[in-house]
């Protein structure tokens, strides 16, 4: 699987340009590399230990630190980063603790300082396939509509800007497909769907920035 280039990086990079940043849901930090690019430093955490191990071995940069952390527990003192940002994770967090997060987010964030999420929408053809061959993370809908509603509720934030992105996923073939995505049904017609998108599949992405005011 190939993830190709996601402009809106650059957008969000103009925002974290020179400042101190953490990352939360850094995943194997695909992410974390090009967001390395834009930062005087990054924190990139994630409660996955492998991913954080894998991070470190292909996508490291000399100013970002990776770390396992839990978004529901920050270990950082107030006031400890200029930014901070939900990489598509926001909606991993359990549902009742999601405006936890945001807060611990918040608290972590200098006053003035920018809090960005970048989460999933409902549109796409990779999210037409984690539906119908309950590929990747299966149906989310519950949890990224829940995450949409903590981050519009969230207290002490003040709203910047809202933009949709999209990456674009190529497979070089079904098998991987199967490998990367692990679909669980209807797999008899899931040659037709790859042959019919070209093996691209396109995944829509929102991104909030908002600024930290209380």
């Amino acid at each position: 699987m190939k993830v190709h280039a996601e402009p809106y990086i650059n957008q969000i990079g103009e925002v974290l340009s020179r400042k101190s940043v953490l990352e939360i849901g850094c995943g194997n930090g695909l992410r974390s590399a090009r967001l390395g690019e834009f930062c005087s430093s990054l924190r990139a955490i994630d409660p996955d230990e492998d991913f954080i191990n894998q991070a470190r071995l292909d996508n490291n940069l000399p100013n970002i630190q990776y770390q396992v952390g839990s978004a529901q527990s920050l270990e950082f003192p107030d006031s400890t980063f200029d930014s901070s940002i939900f990489t598509l994770s926001l909606h991993h967090v359990p549902r009742g603790e999601m405006p936890n997060a945001i807060t611990e987010a918040r608290r972590v964030t200098r006053q003035a300082g920018h809090l960005i999420f970048i989460e999933p929408t409902f549109d796409g053809s990779l999210f037409e396939a984690e539906l119908h061959f309950n590929a990747c993370d299966g149906d989310e809908r519950a949890a990224k509509a829940l995450a949409y509603h903590s981050i519009l509720t969230a207290s002490g934030l003040e709203e910047v800007n809202e933009f949709s992105g999209e990456t674009i996923f190529e497979f070089s073939s079904l098998d991987d497909f199967k490998e990367s995505m692990k679909p669980q049904e209807r797999l008899d017609e899931l040659e037709h769907f790859l042959e019919k998108h070209k093996y691209r599949l396109r995944a829509q992405r929102r991104i909030n920035i908002f600024k930290i005011v209380a």
